[in-house]
């Protein structure tokens, strides 16, 4: 008499679980296309009003660096084009200050 039930428990918890490990595992996939995607679905937010030539990445990184001494650089694009911003990666404890937010060439 007990096992039915719990056959049937089984089954339905098991199926629950599954559909909510395939809801996991897709949208924690979309995680490695997360640039691309906000790119593709908000082109706006990805386009600057070109000012200028185009500096190397390494020359932005410099700039940030003087704009912000105690500033540390965690990363930034290996390769920039006319007409499209980019950013460089602050580590948290400086990135939680406002004026410190960088969109490479200058500190907001």
């Amino acid at each position: 008499m007990i096992r039915p039930i719990l056959v049937l428990l089984h089954r339905y918890v098991g199926l629950a679980t599954a559909v909510f490990l395939l809801i996991v595992g897709l949208t924690g996939s979309l995680l490695a296309y997360l640039q691309s995607l906000s790119a593709w679905l908000s082109p706006e937010l990805y386009e600057a009003p070109a000012r200028g030539v185009v500096l190397s990445p390494v020359e932005l990184a410099d700039r940030a660096r003087a704009a912000e001494p105690r500033g540390v650089i965690s990363s930034y694009p290996l390769k920039l084009a006319k007409g499209h911003g980019s950013a460089c990666g602050w580590p948290r404890k400086i990135r939680r200050n406002p004026w410190a937010m960088t969109g490479c060439g200058s500190i907001r």
